[in-house]
């Protein structure tokens, strides 16, 4: 069995359910929680696409439809395959081991997505969150899972149930013979469960692969540099390690600076029992560090190099807001504008009270 077709059958039979409940006629009768759309390039997008709370109700509402003499045929033959596919235990299984797993790296996702998040805090909290997947990796965590799937299946069943298949008939001229032995008989397979054990450990290596590759912090230079500058860490303020983030800016490295930047901050920070980050440092020793320009500097870039794609999604959804089908017509110049407007609203916020002043105090033109 591989885990990625395995896997892409089973957010495509998700996405197929969010389509059909989007029909008119099927999403005035739902009242189930809110399913939600696809999104390959999220991990929340494929949390939310699980469907676990409201599964019971799906397929209560799956199964009126298909026996709806009034509904459209179209609609009846979509809602029987579509019910055929989340009543198969596969599907059961994958969506609560996907839900487990998925629910970990949410945490993460949402911080990755904040503006204010800077990239080492973001690489601690993927590393957290991958120890986490990988301390699934075990035959407890399975056969805890394995239990709860077999208790949310029992709930299942009896709603997906098929009527009774008809009784064969016995041939008149066997009815004195015992059959022992069945012509053409495959051996049985490895099992439900272990299928589903395989399929459960080949998915958990997936991730885990998958995120090492990307967010390992030594297939990245740039991302130990930023590292380097975080009080914790081992190798604070080495000259050597934050070189590839001053070459990236461009900055002279002045290693004199930072080696006694390193031994007066060791000093300050020992005389504490507190739990130093980067910004209390600049907080507390802005003054002292102006002597060395090149150190301050880079602290204040590790803060402001940011990590998360918010921003720039941001711009994307404005850019949509504002080129609605009433503005098609208006020149490059002006849109742009607009954007840069709607993106700094927060700057823009604080002229409010002032630019309702002036209005308040503008004399008004008379009407001739």
């Amino acid at each position: 069995m591989s885990s990625d077709n395995t896997l892409d059958n089973f957010f495509s039979v998700c996405n197929s359910l969010y389509k059909f409940f989007r029909k008119p006629t099927v999403a005035a009768v739902y009242t189930g929680e809110k399913l939600k759309r696809l999104l390959d390039q999220r991990w929340t997008g494929h949390l939310a696409t699980v469907i676990m709370k409201s599964l019971e109700h799906i397929v209560h509402l799956l199964r009126e439809i298909e026996d709806n003499q009034t509904s459209a045929a179209e609609v009846r033959i979509e809602s029987t395959g579509i019910l055929k596919a989340i009543t198969q235990p596969s599907f059961q299984f994958i969506a609560c081991m996907m839900y487990q797993i998925l629910s970990l790296l949410d945490p993460p996702n949402t911080a990755l997505q904040a503006k204010s998040t800077d990239l080492y805090t973001g690489v601690r909290l993927v590393q957290s969150a991958l120890v986490c997947v990988e301390e699934l990796r075990c035959d407890s965590q399975f056969d805890t899972l394995w239990e709860k799937f077999t208790k949310d299946r029992e709930t299942i069943e009896p709603l997906a149930a098929a009527p009774p298949k008809k009784r064969g008939r016995v041939m008149f001229h066997l009815r004195d013979y015992v059959v022992d032995t069945t012509v053409g008989h495959r051996p049985e397979g490895l099992g439900e469960k272990t299928e589903c054990k395989i399929l459960y450990f080949s998915t958990l290596d997936s991730v885990v692969g998958e995120m090492t590759a990307r967010f390992g912090e030594r297939n990245s230079k740039l991302v130990e540099a930023l590292c380097t500058l975080h009080p914790g860490s081992e190798y604070f303020l080495d000259a050597n390690k934050v070189r590839p983030l001053l070459d990236l800016t461009g900055t002279e490295m002045k290693e004199a600076e930072f080696a006694v930047a390193r031994q007066f901050l060791q000093e300050e920070m020992s005389q504490s029992d507190k739990n130093w980050t980067t910004q209390d440092i600049l907080r507390r020793y802005c003054e002292p560090l102006a002597a060395m320009p090149t150190v301050l500097e880079t602290l204040k870039l590790s803060l402001t190099f940011g990590a998360s794609t918010a921003t720039c999604e941001n711009s994307f959804s404005t850019l949509k807001n504002v080129f609605s089908e009433h503005r098609r017509s208006m020149l490059h110049k002006r849109k742009a504008c607009l954007i840069q407007i709607a993106v700094e609203k927060d700057l823009t916020k604080k002229f409010t009270g002032e630019w309702k002043k002036r209005l308040s105090e503008a004399p008004f033109p008379r009407r001739l």
